[in-house]
């Protein structure tokens, strides 16, 4: 009989978030679509990223050797007597997304918004934003991980070529337009004046990314380590000037001018826990 590993670490999850005392409605739950419209949208992009991520494209199954990239930028950031973080794979589930896009306001009312995902694996985080946010002009995913860049850019070369991309971010737009959400102004200005590469998906060191120009940034953080964590906390810290809100899947040190809030979101790696995953939320002051 395997051991029954994932049911452990369900246990440990949901014990870590009741000893943190962690606001925890029910991860699993669907959040609720606004309208009929956003509903339909929301199945058509479910549909279209589950077909188009299959096998090919997968974020998982990559080869040991491959991930020495990941252990070789960990170690440019490691001090003497710190030692390397376990490297691991999860992604945030569909249904995670849309919490997530809550937590960072972007649902509200509000200027148009550049949003990075730092450590974005195959790019599935910045598409679905992409395709069902309005607010989201620009939406860009950085990954160090050659393999999973490369499967990234095919899957959304994919959607581009058959105009599966370019057919359901009209429908969002008008979608938000129709039912007069508080989107509707900025829906109206993007169906006026779009760009042609709203989204992109990124092989590079997030270190030596231009994060100045992002609104909304989230960090795929979880098994980043203290060493990263630092790091990557004072290049927030003194280049992300636009961050109006930040969300990791760690506790960041440094940002001043922001406040914490501690919220939960579904994970691959939580879908059967009620409390899924501790997410930190950054918010600048007077924002």
């Amino acid at each position: 009989m395997p051991w029954p590993w994932p049911w452990l670490l369900v246990g440990l999850v949901e014990q870590s978030a009741a000893e943190h005392g962690a606001l925890c409605p029910d991860t699993r739950a669907s959040v609720p679509p606004s309208s009929i419209l956003e509903e339909q949208l929301w199945r058509e992009v479910d549909n279209l990223l589950e077909r188009t991520y299959d096998w090919r494209y997968s974020g998982y199954c990559i080869g040991l050797a491959e991930d020495q990239v990941v252990k070789d930028a960990q170690a440019r950031v490691v001090g003497p007597n710190e030692t390397l973080q376990a490297h691991t794979y999860g992604e945030v589930t569909s249904n995670g997304v849309r919490q997530l896009v809550q937590f960072l306001g972007l649902t509200h009312a509000g200027e148009p918004a550049a949003f990075l995902d730092l450590g974005g694996g195959v790019g599935k985080m910045v598409l679905q934003t992409y395709l069902e946010v309005p607010r989201v002009t620009r939406s860009l995913a950085v990954e160090l991980h050659p393999t999973r860049a490369k499967r990234g850019k095919e899957a959304l070369e994919t959607m581009i070529r058959f105009g599966e991309l370019q057919e359901l971010r009209q429908k969002s737009l008008q979608s938000a337009l129709l039912s007069s959400s508080t989107q509707a102004s900025v829906a109206l200005a993007q169906l006026r004046h779009q760009r042609r590469r709203d989204v992109q998906l990124l092989e590079a060191d997030m270190f030596e990314v231009d994060v100045s120009e992002f609104t909304h940034i989230y960090l795929a953080s979880l098994t980043w380590g203290a060493p990263m964590i630092r790091r990557v906390s004072q290049k927030l810290h003194s280049e992300a000037r636009s961050a109006r809100v930040v969300a990791a899947l760690s506790r960041l040190e440094g940002l001043d001018g922001f406040v914490e809030e501690e919220f939960n979101l579904q994970t691959s790696w939580t879908t059967r826990s009620a409390t899924g995953s501790r997410l930190f939320v950054y918010t600048r002051s007077g924002s």
